[in-house]
């Protein structure tokens, strides 16, 4: 059986992005200069960062940062978009609180990465409890249980992601000072690459799981 958004669960624990950090126009967040992610133009990462209305952010722009389908995440109804986007913004807003001390710690880093993950995992929670409660899967067992798997694949993928980005940090000794942030907000920002992943893929799969065996 096949959904629309559950092929890119398929082998997406394996996957590790990188991202690099690009000094570009800062936002008037004022806590980091916006940063080039995969895909995206910096004025849509720019425009994610600066709005807390995230059911206008144009999903198709985000399609090859997200590994999805555009129409797909065209179809995605406002609380799934709501869901995906407000986490990134969360994510690229908070890591410029770390990029902007000179004296980031692994410790720090390490906690930021965690921070990062119960972020996107509560996504990932809130979403199955939504769609397992929507008409029509709530009673079907088969719908249910594949909420549950797409789920339980997002889960197990974006903690390796952050085993990854521990594992990053665990091998870098940065020089104190300002400098120690250089070492840190590469391996921040390939973790949100990472994460975002399978969080829009099981966002998506679910959908496929209500549409298809809801009843």
């Amino acid at each position: 059986m096949r959904f629309s958004g559950s092929l890119i669960l398929l082998g997406v624990s394996a996957q590790v992005a990188t991202a690099g950090a690009q000094v570009a126009a800062a936002s008037h967040l004022a806590l980091w200069s916006i940063p080039e992610l995969p895909g995206v133009r910096t004025e849509a990462v720019g425009q994610l960062m600066n709005t807390t209305d995230f059911t206008t952010v144009n999903t198709t722009e985000w399609a090859v940062f997200l590994d999805q389908p555009p129409e797909v995440l065209a179809g995605w109804e406002a609380a799934k978009k709501d869901r995906m986007f407000s986490v990134l913004h969360d994510a690229l807003v908070s890591g410029g609180g770390l990029a902007k001390r000179s004296d980031t710690t692994a410790a720090q880093a390490n906690a930021h990465i965690q921070s990062l993950e119960d972020g996107y995992l509560t996504q990932v929670t809130a979403n199955e409890a939504d769609d397992k409660r929507e008409k029509g899967c709530i009673d079907s067992t088969p719908c249910v249980l594949c909420v549950a798997a797409a789920a339980t694949v997002a889960t197990g993928a974006v903690s390796q992601c952050a085993s990854t980005a521990f594992t990053s940090i665990k091998g870098v000794t940065p020089a104190a000072g300002p400098a120690a942030a250089i070492f840190y907000t590469p391996i921040v920002l390939a973790f949100v690459s990472c994460a975002a992943k399978p969080v829009a893929a099981a966002l998506g799969a679910s959908g496929g799981c209500v549409k298809t065996l809801g009843g």
